[in-house]
């Protein structure tokens, strides 16, 4: 039993055997980066009490960085990730030619100061850019292209040669194969990085300075397969044929498509434009040049996924107004423009502002963010860049039509929406503001403002139309919104009338709205194509007689100087954005109650009149499952009159002996009270308090603290009345029935004031 365990003790006393050997006098070597130590030898104890299992003590080391292998001493050390790219191994190990430890460690010594030398000329110089995949493969794919198209023009282009001419020319290539070899065994890339030079000033992508190795040794690989094939050609075989293996990893177009040029995003948008309307083109257009802003004018074949969502991303950091802010006006014609970066720069930076001085508020978070929803800059919305995704799909068609970009994959919208998900930080501050367009019908107070404002009852001049005067000008802007108001046209359709599309159906003056088929008349659909009669109001304003006593010079356009305003595209962007500023000027501008929503207001009002559906959707040329529109109007237009005259907007009209025509003098639409609500929200998003203000002088008719626990109603909180809900819905309801209660815009607030008038 004793000889046992004293034969196990002794075991572990036993060296190891592996590569490494060890000395009997107790050291022990290895791999290690600290201090030499050495070790007196373990004394065995007596035999009949072996010595306890202890922890061994520290090994003894050779020296730095070494090792003893089968009596020879070698150098291994990690390397620094540079020296790792530079060398292609993550380890240096050689032999040191010695089995004296003295002489292995100044050897070694001289190693380490040698290896700190490169690896401190290695950090003067710049670290190696990394290149993405898609960007190594558009860099070799051009290169490749420019050379084979070299050798192909050259085979086609040849002249005769002898045979001694021919030889000399493969074995100087056979030499260049050589060399590419040498190169690519030493690591040394400059030979790659010349060949993709001109690849680089092709496509906009810049290669780094230096070369990774597994970059630049794929580049001399196919550098020395391109020498070969040019030896094969100088041998007698075709050059597309012979290329077309060294072609298929980087293209899956023929090797005759292949050498062409690279589809660049202005080509391929160039293509595009010739499959669409001019309104799609001119869209198109706007998505091509932001995109060439973001990445240059690069090849298509570099809009990966990744970088589409970059794209996206740097979309929807830019201001809803973005290239609006030239500064150019008849004062200005060269202004100072901004670049879009900076546009996002100052939006940020001012939102970062306005962030640090409400986060310092003491209110709640939903207040807070209900603050910044009104202040943030406005961004472009989901919808304008789901816009921008689908421009980006008409030009990654207009790519593959010019055979190139076989490949690409257009990111879908879900996978968009979680891209900018990403975009999100953790801050409950983190809002980003877009203000879409909702656009609401027009309430009655914005409705009698309007039709008693100066464009109606008279302004100072042509050009000072908000400001009241004697001047009554009847042109596109005095009729153009009473036409959409009354009739429920789409501005479009009115800005390409003709005089003769004044006409009389059924005893009726009607508008016709694209029936002829004439190709400078388009509508929306077929659906849009239909009679309109003229409704009672305009026809006392006297809309028929001012279009009979037209002057010939007019011309043939029924609103000539509108049309005039556009130049190209779209007669109603130019003529849109005039009368948002003349609203705007008349103090009825509003973002969801604007120009556009005057054909909803018509609409809304027709319902509320009960007219039937059917005659409803042949007003505004909607489509009908089994009617035509023209058809239907064209047979009835009494029908049709006599449900635009149910849109009564409480005109007063009267001939006016001064302008020798009719003219708007008054407008009862909207002589009911008007009231507004604002709401403060809590902490759990409630409506925590209420005010109401009537706005005929502007005074406050009701504000009360909202308290869910009836123990406190009654009391006072901050100078307010405490009120249950019970009680706060209730007299919210008596100012809905006695007027028009206004209620708020931003939808938490909206919400919460719904929320609160359940109560009642």
């Amino acid at each position: 039993m004793t000889s046992r365990k004293y034969s196990k003790n002794n075991a572990l006393r036993e060296p190891p055997k592996g590569d490494v050997s060890y000395p009997a006098s107790g050291m022990t070597q290895g791999v290690t980066h600290g201090v030499t130590h050495e070790s007196s030898p373990a004394r065995p104890g007596p035999r009949a009490q072996p010595a306890p299992r202890a922890r061994r003590r520290p090994a003894r080391s050779p020296g730095p960085y070494l090792q003893k292998r089968v009596g020879t001493f070698y150098f291994r050390k990690r390397l620094s990730r540079r020296l790792s790219e530079k060398c292609g191994s993550e380890f240096l190990c050689i032999s040191l030619r010695t089995s004296f430890q003295r002489e292995a460690m100044q050897r070694a010594l001289r190693l380490l100061a040698t290896l700190d030398e490169a690896e401190q000329t290695m950090l003067s110089e710049p670290a190696i850019e990394a290149l993405k995949p898609e960007e190594i493969r558009v860099l070799i794919t051009e290169a490749l292209r420019l050379e084979l198209g070299k050798i192909i023009d050259g085979q086609q282009a040849a002249a005769a040669r002898s045979d001694e001419e021919i030889d000399s020319r493969i074995e100087a290539l056979e030499e260049e194969i050589k060399r590419l070899r040498r190169a690519s065994r030493r690591n040394d890339f400059d030979p790659a990085h010349e060949w993709l030079a001109p690849a680089a000033r092709t496509t906009s992508v810049t290669p780094p300075s230096r070369l990774t190795t597994d970059v630049g040794r794929e580049v001399l690989g196919v550098m020395r397969q391109l020498v070969e094939v040019a030896i094969a050609v100088e041998d007698g075989e075709d050059a597309v044929s012979r290329s077309a293996p060294l072609v298929a990893p980087y293209s899956s177009a023929s090797v005759k498509d292949f050498v062409q040029k690279p589809v660049l995003i202005s080509n391929a948008t160039e293509e595009s434009k010739k499959h669409y309307s001019a309104t799609v083109q001119k869209t198109v257009q706007v998505t091509s040049s932001l995109l060439v802003t973001f990445a240059t004018d690069c090849p298509v074949d570099l809009l990966t996924k990744e970088k589409q969502k970059e794209f996206f991303a740097f979309l929807s950091r830019l201001p809803k107004d973005h290239g609006r802010k030239h500064g150019k006006n008849r004062y200005n014609s060269e202004g100072t423009p901004l670049t879009k970066l900076e546009e996002i720069e100052a939006a940020d930076q001012r939102d970062a502002r306005i962030k640090d001085e409400i986060r310092a508020m003491d209110i709640s978070q939903h207040e807070k963010r209900a603050l910044l929803a009104d202040r943030l800059t406005p961004r472009v919305t989901v919808a304008n860049l789901h816009k921008h995704l689908g421009n980006l799909g008409r030009i990654f068609h207009g790519a593959r039509e010019l055979g190139a970009a076989s490949g690409l994959d257009l990111i879908t919208r879900k996978e968009l929406a979680e891209h900018l998900a990403t975009l999100r930080t953790g801050d409950p501050l983190d809002l980003r503001v877009t203000q879409g367009k909702e656009r609401l019908a027009w309430t009655t107070e914005r409705l009698e403002k309007f039709f008693t404002s100066p464009l109606f009852r008279g302004c100072f001049s042509k050009h000072r139309r908000s400001r009241p005067g004697k001047v009554i000008i009847r042109d596109a802007s005095y009729w153009i919104p009473l036409i959409v108001v009354m009739m429920g046209t789409r501005i479009e359709e009115i800005l390409q009338l003709r005089r003769t599309d004044l006409q009389k159906r059924n005893r009726m003056h009607v508008l016709s709205i694209g029936t002829h088929g004439n190709a400078e008349q388009t509508t929306k659909n077929e659906d849009s194509r239909r009679f309109i009669p003229i409704p009672d109001s305009l026809l006392k304003l006297g809309f028929v007689d001012w279009v009979h006593t037209l002057p010939a010079e007019h011309g043939p356009l029924l609103f000539p100087e509108a049309a005039a305003r556009s130049g190209s595209g779209k007669l109603s962007d130019a003529f849109g954005k005039h009368f948002r500023r003349l609203l705007e000027n008349l103090g009825v501008g509003d973002s969801e109650e604007d120009f556009y929503a005057l054909r909803k207001t018509l609409l809304s009002a027709l319902d509320q009149a009960n007219v039937p559906d059917a005659v409803r959707k042949a007003i505004a040329g909607h489509k009908q499952q089994d009617i035509i529109n023209r058809h239907y109007t064209a047979q009835n237009a009494p029908k049709l009159r006599t449900a635009l005259d149910l849109a009564d907007y409480g005109l007063e009209i009267q001939h006016s002996e001064r302008h020798g025509y009719p003219i708007i003098v008054g407008c009862s639409v909207g002589r009911e009270r008007v009231f507004e609500a604002s709401v403060e929200l809590g902490d759990q998003g409630e409506a925590k308090q209420v005010r109401v203000i009537d706005c005929a002088d502007g005074k406050e008719v009701f504000a009360a603290h909202i308290s869910f626990d009836s123990t406190y109603a009654g009391g006072k909180h901050e100078g307010l009345r405490i009120m249950s809900p019970f009680d706060a819905a209730k007299r919210l309801s008596e100012y809905d029935a006695e007027g028009y209660l206004r209620r708020p815009k931003y939808g938490p607030k909206l919400a919460a004031l719904e929320s609160l008038e359940a109560y009642a």
